[in-house]
């Protein structure tokens, strides 16, 4: 029987030869490093590893072996005060002298680009003091032993495998095998290197060691897997056969681990999905679900939405707990298998335990930490069950749910401090509830620290994780994380039929309902097109327009929600009827109209108060300029441009007109746009200023009454200059 130990490529021996002497860095794969670093390792002995960089880049130190740091032991000293020469037992060897070489080495593995680097850090740049081969009677290389163990797992005994080994039957074996170091190979360590096990050393497992030795059975202790790990080892098997990236990992937990509460996660993604996380990963849900598994596990959801709106599954993760570490784990995880590309801006959650929080900052510190936000539909919930079960707590629950979709942060702190003070006296633990775990929270739940762009406007709840959650067979705590893989992996498939039907009709499919009213919502992808038909069903319902019967087709559920007035919980709240304004003015680059509504201001468009103002004027506004205008947002990208724009500014002064205006014709419009056109330019400088002063002041730490009495000075100003201009216009318009 031939050893394989032989086919010893003649570059790896150059590379070993190289790491020796060590003239000058080594620069390697690490593949390379690899296949070379066991042939060179009973040279070097490695003392520390870090990483660095959130673990792109791991740092080994190591020195020499015959150099010889650290000090060994001494024996105890004869009672008459000498010492006694130590010896090992058995053997006449004694330890070895420290300082015979003074070499030190460095180590630098560069993970994501697969690139290993070997230099030499010792002070005096001196290279090794001895050769290869006094090293190699100190120690085996790990090639030579690992050979060793195969050849023993064939049930062969150590005589065999020497002569296998050195291959006596050819003259070439022997001296390659003391090329690398196995010129002490003997019958004793053969005989012994079946307590290395390589496997058992690399996943850290529990086995004890073989009792037999020289002499004795040869039968060694096996290990029965637990039913744990014959599951997580099905799932990986399974992962594996379907190109799926996966990572195991133990968590840390307080509780004792133990094969009945394995403290062991496991995170598995696809990796194209891993491509859509580096590109869209600006915004990502994560959710769980409850205890999911027979091992008391559940199942963590990532998702992010791609460029025609849908949602994918980046990631999903099998945990025993949500805790810290385990979440943390998870995103540094993501965050190498992107080779540190991915760059998140928002995290939204259902969860409010700081477990959570800590998580986050923990896979991303720096000076742009990602900001955590949670889920608006979980509030909600949470508000119901605190508050709503009393009649006496229901005018604090409406101020609650008004603080809520508040968007200024005045508003919201004045919603709850009336929550707190209509509740009763007699609960006095709810009041304490609200001021400590709501009101110094509000930018983390509060809408109005989300107005400042239309992406957090749209995606505000993790709703799309509970739908995706719907597409599987979900157990209660009675599936094997092998069902559970093998169920995303199967809706995974599934969802991707879907998308990839959306993805096709984004440019080419037209709503010809809405197509039919104004020809230019035709130029918009078909996403926004149903959007602004359910806008124009809303105009419908006041007779003004006539979209037909109601299809299916047309008002299904789309991949982006907006939200409306259809909330039965907040229909109050978000009553769109009541609460905005459609504004006129004149901007080369914008579309004329602007409201204040939320679904305006969520998605850009021409909502149905426009629509209802455009149809009094007959379709005066909403030219085919103004339908050029809007397509132009989707004219390089698709739903991903919401993740850079920001809502229209409309200056303050520009007047506002109500819902359902008495218009006789379109001269209020003119007349409107000639006012802007001569005061726009004067309005634009004034909102610049007032924005860039309100940043800068709290930026600054500016008390909040020292800022409202420097914003108030400005607004007089700018007043007494308004009023001039108006006074100039209403002379031109007598004239």
């Amino acid at each position: 029987m031939a050893s394989t130990l032989l086919s010893i490529s003649i570059s790896s021996l150059a590379l070993r030869d190289r790491l020796f002497s060590l003239d000058s860095p080594v620069h390697l794969t690490t593949a390379e490093f690899t296949e070379v670093w066991p042939l060179i390792d009973s040279v070097y002995t490695l003392k520390k590893t870090e990483n660095l960089q959130n673990g792109d880049l791991k740092r080994e130190t190591g020195e020499c072996r015959l150099r010889k740091s650290r000090v060994s032991s001494k024996a105890k000293p004869d009672v008459d005060g000498q010492p006694r020469k130590k010896r090992r037992l058995g053997s006449t060897a004694r330890t070895r002298p420290a300082g015979k070489c003074a070499v030190t080495i460095r180590i630098d593995h560069d993970l994501p680009a697969g690139m290993v680097v070997v230099r030499r850090v010792n002070r005096c740049g001196e290279g090794h003091r001895h050769t290869m081969e006094e090293s190699f009677k100190t120690k085996m290389c790990s090639k030579v032993r690992d050979a060793c163990i195969e050849e023993r797992k064939k049930g062969l005994l150590p005589s065999e495998v020497l002569r296998n080994l050195r291959a006596v039957e050819g003259k070439d074996g022997g001296s390659r095998l003391e090329e690398i170091g196995g010129a002490s190979l003997n019958l004793t360590f053969i005989y012994n290197c079946r307590r290395f096990d390589a496997t058992k050393t690399a996943e850290n497992d529990e086995r004890e060691p073989d009792p037999s030795g020289p002499g004795k059975s040869e039968t060694s202790t096996s290990h029965t897997p637990t039913p744990f790990e014959n599951d997580i080892a099905a799932a990986s098997s399974h992962l594996l056969s379907n190109g799926w990236l996966f990572h195991q990992f133990h968590v840390p937990s307080f509780a004792h681990s133990s094969a009945s509460n394995p403290q062991r996660g496991l995170i598995f993604a696809k990796p194209q999905h891993i491509n859509l996380l580096i590109r869209r990963g600006h915004l990502i849900l994560l959710s769980s679900t409850p205890i999911l598994t027979n091992h008391s596990h559940n199942l963590h959801t990532f998702l992010a939405r791609d460029e025609s709106g849908s949602w994918i599954l980046i990631a999903s993760a099998i945990l025993p707990s949500t805790t810290a570490n385990s979440i943390s784990e998870c995103l540094r995880t993501l965050q190498r298998w992107t080779s540190n590309r991915w760059r998140p801006r928002y995290i939204i959650t259902p969860d409010t335990s700081l477990a959570t929080k800590h998580a986050i900052r923990l896979s991303f510190p720096g000076p742009n930490p990602v900001t955590h936000l949670l889920c608006t539909l979980h509030t909600r919930r949470i508000l119901h069950s605190r508050l709503g079960g009393t009649k006496s707590l229901q005018p604090a629950l409406q101020d609650m749910l008004h603080a809520l979709w508040s968007t200024t942060p005045a508003q919201c702190e004045t919603k709850i401090r009336n929550a707190i003070n209509k509740t009763p006296d007699s609960r006095e633990e709810v009041k304490t509830y609200l001021r400590e775990k709501w009101l110094g929270t509000a930018t983390e739940w509060g809408m109005f620290a989300r107005q400042h762009g239309p992406l957090l406007l749209q995606i505000h709840d993790t709703i799309p994780c509970e739908r995706w959650w719907g597409s599987l067979r979900l157990g209660n705590g009675t599936m094997s994380i092998q069902d559970v893989v093998g169920d995303v992996v199967r809706a995974t498939g599934e969802v991707e039929k879907i998308v990839e039907a959306r993805v096709l009709e984004f440019r080419t499919r037209r709503v010809e309902k809405a197509v039919g009213v104004y020809s230019g919502i035709g130029k918009l992808p078909f996403p926004a097109q149903r959007l602004l038909l359910r806008e124009l069903k809303a105009c419908s319902e006041l007779s003004l327009i006539d979209t037909g019967e109601s299809n299916d087709e047309d008002i299904e559920d789309v991949p982006i929600r907006a939200l409306t007035n259809q909330d039965p919980i907040n229909d109050s709240i978000l009553d769109n009827d009541k609460n905005s304004d459609v504004t006129l003015h004149q901007h080369p680059n914008q579309p004329r109209a602007h409201c204040t509504c939320l679904f305006s201001r969520q998605y850009l468009l021409p909502c149905r108060h426009i629509f209802q103002l455009d149809l009094q004027l007959d379709k005066a506004l909403l030219d085919s300029v103004q339908w050029e205008l809007y397509a132009s947002l989707f004219a390089n990208g698709g739903m991903e441009i919401y993740e850079t724009l920001a809502p229209y500014k409309t200056p303050e002064s520009v007047p506002t007109l109500p819902q359902n205006p008495p218009l006789p014709s379109c001269r209020i419009g003119v007349v409107i746009e000639e006012w802007l056109r001569e005061s726009g330019q004067f309005i634009s400088m004034l909102d610049n200023v007032f924005h860039a002063t309100s940043e800068s002041l709290v930026a600054a730490g500016v008390d909040p009454e020292i800022q409202q009495e420097r914003m108030r000075v400005m607004r007089e100003i700018a007043g007494r200059e308004m009023r001039k201009i108006v006074e100039e216009l209403e002379r031109v318009r007598r004239e």
